[in-house]
């Protein structure tokens, strides 16, 4: 059974708006922190805030946009299914609310388990910690 193109030959697609429109809310490498060094550094600078569900450490980075590193430990989130909820949900908060923490490198580390119940107060310590360290830097950069 042949099954119908969605457009003629010649005819131009329809715009979805999912690729053009997402492109610069994208997590591309240049906003993640990846080598073991950058981390090291980021945990030797000593600047952190801590959640009832996350630990962030901090410091200033080297370019105008924000990057990110995530930390799920395995002794404190046991399933990969809830540890990927938490990188996820980590990466998403990050993405959608980069300008707080522009011109910084930020580390998440996870500090106890999230349960699916838990997801909307963890949600929320994230973003507690987030405008936290917002201000913090924002006073630093000043002095």
């Amino acid at each position: 059974m042949a099954v119908a193109a969605s457009s003629g030959p010649g005819e131009p697609r329809e715009e979805r708006g999912s690729v053009c429109e997402l492109a610069d809310n994208g997590f591309p490498k240049s906003c993640r922190i990846l080598k073991a060094d950058e981390f090291s550094s980021v945990f030797g600078y000593g600047r952190s805030v801590r959640g009832k569900y996350f630990h962030l450490s901090w410091k200033p980075g080297k370019g105008d946009s924000g990057r990110l590193g995530v930390v799920t430990p395995k002794r404190v989130q046991k399933l990969a299914v809830g540890r990927n909820r938490a990188k996820r949900m980590v990466r998403e908060y990050f993405r959608l609310n980069r300008r707080l923490v522009t011109g910084l490198d930020v580390i998440v580390r996870l500090r106890r388990a999230i349960t699916c119940a838990e997801m909307e107060l963890a949600r929320r310590d994230l973003g507690e910690i987030f405008v936290r360290v917002a201000n913090e830097a924002g006073a630093d950069l000043v002095d």
